[in-house]
């Protein structure tokens, strides 16, 4: 196969990749001022989850570690950067340290708060959890914090939007 033949045969894959992936994409997209293409219900059951499995909510709540200092005030737990340009995989590691903490908790460890969390974790129960995240940075006395994220409107308000929070006793 010579040069032109072969450029030309890649091209025309090319194009024809393009072209379904255009018909998925406007398949999968809400209803707008265009008409969906026929075969919506195909290309549903092909990409049922449309954009949802690349992106997430972000008004979703994050869970937040909080930590104890040495005059025993709650505060977020540091993340603060080690090694060059913060490429130490113990603070990227963190997020699913976390994850594995709130896995273990019940609906009784949460506790609803409408102040701010550091009050909240200062007068909430204990609940003893064992962590087995490969990375342990989280040990000790440790709270977690679900709060809605602030709407940026609001970013220069003194507010504090409700939460709930969960103090953790956690063996290493």
């Amino acid at each position: 196969m010579d040069d032109t033949r072969l450029g030309r045969w890649i091209a025309g894959i090319a194009v024809v990749a393009m072209l379904l992936v255009g018909y998925l994409t406007r398949a999968v997209l809400p209803v707008a001022a265009m008409p969906a293409p026929p075969g919506r219900t195909v290309a549903r059951a092909l990409v049922p989850e449309g954009w949802a499995f690349f992106t997430r909510d972000p008004r979703r709540p994050s869970p937040v570690a909080y930590t104890t200092d040495r005059d025993g005030r709650w505060r977020p737990a540091s993340s603060s950067s080690r090694g060059p340009a913060g490429l130490d995989k113990r603070d990227r590691a963190r997020s699913a340290e976390i994850s594995l903490l709130t896995r273990r908790l019940d609906g009784t460890s949460w506790t609803r708060c409408d102040g701010e969390p550091s009050t909240c974790l200062a007068a909430a129960p204990a609940t003893a959890v064992a962590n087995t995240a490969t990375v342990r940075t989280l040990c000790a006395d440790v709270g977690i914090v679900l709060q809605e994220v602030l709407p940026w409107a609001w970013n220069d308000l003194p507010t504090v939007l409700p939460s709930r929070v969960a103090r953790l006793t956690v063996t290493c």
